[in-house]
This record gives structure tokens, sequence and C-alpha cells, in this order.
């Protein structure tokens, strides 16, 4: 009885154990995804979206249906998006979370259909073309297709080089005695050909050949400009024999031809403004009989802004063409006469200003103009874009104020004219209170918060970010997007940012660092990579003036001297000559503002002796205002009013 009820016992027990004590199977763990809904993208540059992750299981997982559906996970959270979509239909996935055991969280991912893709072909100069007799005359045409390979066909006295959007056309001689034609056949799959109609004309032993030359009996020369005064260039027609009769000559602007000349130079002139250049007669010489030779002038005006634009070179290509029916012939070689233009001020020392957004109107960098008609100001920075944390949305963002934000928003009225008078315009990045800043973004924070700042300088058109490690309030924020501030995770921070750059904007970019706080010119390697390569402009805070070179950085990439136009301190302006002779690269100035400190133009003009040599700073004519200085209001004024001192 003892046994068997020793035996009987246990059984029960461990039955009463069994339904008292829950099992690790019998938990059911917690899954939300917020926001839960379908995700609905664009056919292409789509932004991410983020998903907030919470669940008690000690691990979990993602996957997505289709490949073009590119996942990026945090901590708590996911990053999706989608590739382009290069197909004509809408495409759909899902998206799935799991965790533990808790029921899954589905999510339906939609992506708009590609705009059906209609090939196109266009190719400029597109009417017909007429060559003389003699061999080396030269055509380049532009090719502009969206298809992705384009082909030719050219009579066989014509030889064609195929480039990136482009078709040399060579002339040989034509040695019969007909003029011959023929027909240039450019085609694409799936778009309409283009077909060019060509002829030469026959050698004409009989004719006069008139040629063109400049002062010195050249075909080409370079003029170097050291002021805004009209430049009268002087040239020259020839003819091997004299007329019997008043023959006239056309002498042309021609502009189209800079294309063939940077395809057989290999060179990548510009061509200067054609309003510019104004040749007398309307362009039309005439030889008197009898006469071999006739002297005219063109006269070219580098006072414009269009005209000349920091580090460029343009051509000015002047050819003489007779009229048909005078039996006058311009052999190609001899006809032309082409012109390189540049500034005389090579700008060894650049500039760059920041501006107080809340006072500072940006068109008034239009005015700095030196003597010979390089802009002073190089690079122009909008201080200041803040980052800071949104807890609503549990991300970091950029945040901009009133007046910084009007700006950007009217990029076409007060940022493109800089842009287009070669003036660099970047977005200043600085900390806003909060505990966000740009030394204590995590790996993950970093990478996604890099590419908010790409998307921004693609969408308002600008040039790069200005970073400045002030005013955040490190150690108030933890979690995925965050780790503590310091050194190196601001070096990652300028990495990743330059890195998102290259991928998203499709123009050359640049980062740029204020020497404070995190940052300075130790700041570290990031996965071995020295920071010259990613941060190309430094400068420093005004105590310190000269920003020293970081690793793998030059004195060219930075600042010789720190100006605070607005208190006076920092460097002198008449520093400048000091910074030239030291080898720096830039010189930065803080808080330009002509309307409220006229005599701002007055500290710029001192430097600009120092830097360029005793170049003159031609005092503005005009300046721009914002109604309420020191305010966030959106109220910059695009009209012009008389500069005062």
């Amino acid at each position: 009885m003892r046994k068997s009820f020793k035996f009987w016992i246990c059984p029960i027990i461990s039955v009463l154990v069994a339904a008292c004590t829950e099992t690790p199977e019998d938990t059911v763990n917690t899954l939300t995804v917020t926001p839960d809904h379908a995700l609905e993208f664009m056919a292409k540059d789509n932004e991410a979206v983020r998903l907030n992750v919470e669940t008690d299981a000690a691990k979990w997982e993602y996957s997505a249906s289709e490949k073009w559906i590119t996942i990026s996970a945090g901590e708590k959270s996911l990053s999706v998006n989608v590739t382009d979509n290069p197909e004509t239909k809408v495409r759909v996935g899902r998206l799935t979370i799991t965790a533990g055991n808790a029921e899954p969280v589905a999510i339906n991912v939609s992506q708009d259909a590609a705009e059906e893709v209609v090939p196109f072909l266009s190719v400029t100069p597109s009417e017909p073309i007429s060559f003389s007799a003699e061999a080396g005359e030269v055509t380049a045409l532009t090719v502009d297709t969206n298809v992705e390979e384009w082909d030719y066909k050219v009579p066989d006295w014509l030889t064609a080089e195929k480039q990136e959007g482009q078709l040399l056309l060579t002339t040989q001689a034509n040695e019969g005695t007909i003029s011959r034609v023929g027909r240039v056949d450019i085609s694409a799959e799936g778009a309409k050909p283009v077909r060019i109609n060509v002829s030469q004309e026959a050698p004409d032993l009989e004719s006069v050949k008139a040629s063109l030359t400049n002062a010195q009996g050249s075909h080409s020369g370079e003029l170097v400009i050291a002021n805004l005064n009209t430049l009268e260039l002087p040239l020259t027609v020839n003819l091997d024999k004299s007329l019997r009769n008043d023959t006239q000559l056309d002498i042309v602007y021609d502009k189209d031809y800079v294309a063939a000349y940077n395809l057989i130079n290999k060179t990548d002139y510009q061509a200067y403004p054609e309003h510019l250049v104004t040749i007398p007669s309307e362009g039309t010489v005439t030889m008197s009989a009898g006469e071999n030779s006739k002297e005219f002038t063109v006269e070219i005006n580098p006072d414009d802004i269009n005209s000349l634009h920091n580090g460029v070179t343009y051509l000015i290509p002047v050819i003489v063409k007779p009229k048909a029916g005078t039996g006058v012939t311009a052999p190609m070689a001899e006809a032309r006469v082409n012109y390189t233009i540049s500034h005389k001020c090579k700008k060894d020392v650049k500039n760059v200003v920041y501006i107080d957004t809340k006072d500072t109107n940006p068109l008034n960098f239009l005015e700095l103009r030196l003597e010979d008609g390089s802009m002073m100001v190089d690079a122009v920075v909008l201080f200041a874009a803040n980052i800071n944390w949104d807890g609503r949305n549990q991300e970091v963002i950029l945040n901009n104020n009133g007046c910084t934000q009007g700006l950007l928003d009217q990029t076409e009225t007060y940022i493109q004219p800089l842009r287009k008078a070669g003036i660099k315009v970047l977005l200043g990045l600085l900390g806003n209170h909060d505990g966000a800043g740009i030394a204590n973004l995590s790996e993950y924070g970093a990478i996604e918060y890099s590419k908010t700042l790409a998307n921004a300088v693609k969408k308002y058109k600008l040039d790069g970010i200005s970073f400045d490690d002030e005013y955040s309030n490190y150690g108030q924020l933890s979690g995925e997007w965050f780790e503590s501030a310091s050194a190196e995770n601001a070096s990652r921070l300028l990495y990743y940012t330059k890195e998102s750059m290259k991928e998203i904007v499709p123009w050359d970019t640049y980062t740029m660092v204020y020497y404070y706080g995190n940052i300075n010119s130790s700041l570290p390697r990031f996965n071995g990579v020295a920071p010259g390569n990613y941060v190309d402009i430094a400068v420093a805070d005004y105590p310190i003036k000269k920003a020293a070179p970081m690793s793998g950085m030059t004195k060219k990439q930075c600042s010789g001297g720190s100006v605070e136009m607005n208190l006076g301190s920092g460097s002198s302006p008449s520093d400048a000559i000091n910074i030239k002779n030291s080898g720096y690269g830039w010189m930065m100035w803080f808080s330009y503002n002509p309307v409220k400190k006229p005599d701002n133009v007055a500290a710029l003009q001192t430097a600009a002796k120092g830097l360029y040599d005793g170049m003159k700073l031609m005092t503005p004519q005009y300046v721009y205002k914002k109604a309420t200085m020191g305010t966030h209001n959106n109220d910059f004024d695009p009209n012009p009013y008389p500069f005062a001192w």
C-alpha cells in the first residue's frame, strides 16, 4: 500500500505543477508597427519612409516580397524605400514584420508606373550644311536623345568622330570639278531619324581667297580682362588678290563652333555671351575694288554680370564668310580667329561669407565685383538651418526658421542668380538647443540624416552643407538615432553627408566645417579615410583665426583668417596679404550686411588689395534689402536700391 500510494501521488503532483506553471510557448508576444497602413511610392525619386517597431520579443525580423523594395533596419525602426520603377505598369509587393509568436504585421507596398518613355532624337544644327571645297572644315553636331545608343552615316568625303552627345564632321578636299552633295543620317532606336543635307562646293581655281587675322597676324589670341572697360579687338580681312568690284563679306560670331573647338583641342571652354560681342556694320565688311585688306574692330563688353564667371575660360570665335556669287572663298583654316578670354585675377585666395538670414539679402553679393569683373565672393553660407529632434515622428530633421526657409522656397529669385554668377551657395547647419547635434548621431542616424541633407541640397539647388557644432544640448536624448557626442561621430556624419550628396545630387557639392565644439583640425579619420577627403573647406573661430589643415588636407582648403564684420573681432581685413603669402586658400567673413553697415564694403576693399595684388573692389551701385532685419520674417526684397556710404 505504501509503495502504491507513492507511485500515484507523484503524477498527481506533476499535473498540478504543470497546470499552475505557464510555459514559454504559452506567452503571446506583442508587435506594433507605426504607421501600419499601406505604403505608396512615386515611380522615381522617392524619400524613405520610416516605420517604428515596438515589441517585447527578444528579436524581430522583416522580409520583403520583392527585390525592388529596399529596407535598412535600426534598433527599433525600418527605413523603407523603393528603387525607381522602369516599367510602365504599377507594381505591388508586401513587407512583413515578425516578432516571436506575435501576429505578423503585413504592410502592402505599391509604386506608381513609370511614365511611358517616347524615344526622341534631336540634332543641332539640323538645317542643311554647306562646306567649302577645302579640307579640314569642321562642324560639330550636338545629339540629344533619351535612347541609350545612337548611330550615324556620313558621305565618304566627310570623316566623323563620335563623342558623348556630339558628332564631329570634318571635310576632305574636293579635288573634282563639280560640287558634291550627300546626307548625314543620325538614328536612335524607336526615334524618328534626323537627316541633314550636306554639300561641298567645287574648287574654284580662279577664286579670290579670303582670310581673317588679328593685329598680330595670327588666327588665335588670348584676352585677359584687367578692368570693366570695353575691349577693342582689331581684326583684318585679307584677300590673296584684289577684286574688280566692291564686294561684301560677312563677319560672324560663330558661337556654334565652340563645341567643335573643344572636341578638337580637348578643352572645356564656354561660349562668351553673344550679346556682349559687337561686330560693326551689323556684321558686314565691304571690300572696295582694288583692296587687298580691310581692318575693322570687334568690341567685347565685360561689364555684365553674366560675362565672366570665376575660374571659367571663354572662347570668342569669329569667322569671315563670303557671300554666294562673289567669287570669294574662305578656307576654314585661314578664315577664323579664336580668342580665349578670362580674368586677370586668378584668385589664389577665395572668400567665403556667412550671412545671417535674419538680416541680409543674398543678392547683395552680385554687387561685389573686382576691377576685372570677377566676383569678390566665391562662396556664401546661409546661416543657418538647424538640426533638431522631432519627437512626434521620432526622427532627426532639418529645421528652418521663416527667413531661411523663405530664401530656399524662392531659390530662383535669391539663390540661383548667385550660382549663375559663379558663387557657390551652401546651407549652414547649426544645433538648436535640444538633444540632437552634429556630433552625437549613431551610425544609423548619420546615414539617415545625411540623406535628408543631400535631398535638401538637390531640392533647393544648393552647392553643399556647412557644419557648425554649437548650441546642441548633448546628453538629453538616447535611442537608435544617438550616441554620446564625440569627434568620431562628427567625422562620421561629415563622411556620410559627402557620400550621400555624391549619390543624390547630380552636380559637384561641398562640405565645409567651422572649427568649434567637436570639430577641429584633429578630426579623426572615418573608416580609415582622412577627413581631408570628405571635408572640402575648413574655417576657424575668431579667436583662433587660422584653420590648421586636417589630416589629408592642405592649406588651400583652409581659411587663413576669420573676420566678424558685425562686431569687428577676429582677423583684420589688412591681414589679407599675409594670408595670401602664407599659402591659405580661403578667407572667411561673417555677418556681411551693406544695408546696416556700409563700411563692410570698405573692409572687403582693403582685403581685395592684399589678396589680389592691388586689385580694386568696385563700390556697389546698389543694395538689396530685408524689410524687417533681425526677425525670422520672410520679407526679402528683390528690388535694387542705391548704395550709400
